[in-house]
C-alpha cells in the first residue's frame, strides 16, 4: 500500500500575543472618514495610542462631539471634522482646513 510521512504539526498561534502588537505613529498625520463611532472611533483610538495626529471626518455632530468628549486625553493629538464625503465640495473645504500634510487616509 501506499506509504506517508506525517509531518509536525506547527505550534498553535497564541492569540493573545497578537492583541499585543505595538505600532508606532509618532508624527503621522491621520485622517479617519467616520472616524466618531463604530469601527471607526476604535481606528481613530488606535492610532491616537500609538502617537499619531488625527483628524475626524464625520458627517455627524453629536457623534463629533461624543468623540471628541470621549477622546479628551488626546487633546492635542486629534482635530473634528463635520464633512459629508459624498459632496466634492464639502471634501475639498475639509481638505482646505487640514492643520498638516496626511499620512495616511483611513475610509
Amino acid at each position: 500500500a501506499g506509504a506517508f510521512t506525517l509531518t509536525p504539526k506547527r505550534p498553535p498561534v497564541n492569540r493573545n500575543d497578537m492583541t499585543n502588537i505595538k505600532f508606532n505613529f509618532q508624527n503621522k498625520n491621520v485622517v479617519v472618514t467616520g472616524g466618531a463611532s463604530g469601527i471607526g472611533f476604535k481606528i481613530t483610538q488606535s492610532f491616537l495610542e500609538a502617537g499619531g495626529n488625527v483628524v475626524i471626518w464625520d458627517y455627524s455632530e453629536n457623534a463629533l462631539q461624543t468623540a471628541r468628549n470621549e477622546l479628551s486625553k488626546f487633546a492635542s493629538q486629534v482635530t473634528v471634522q463635520q464633512v459629508d464625503v459624498t459632496n466634492r465640495a464639502s471634501v475639498a473645504q475639509a481638505i482646505a482646513a487640514l492643520p498638516a500634510p496626511v499620512d495616511i487616509v483611513i475610509n
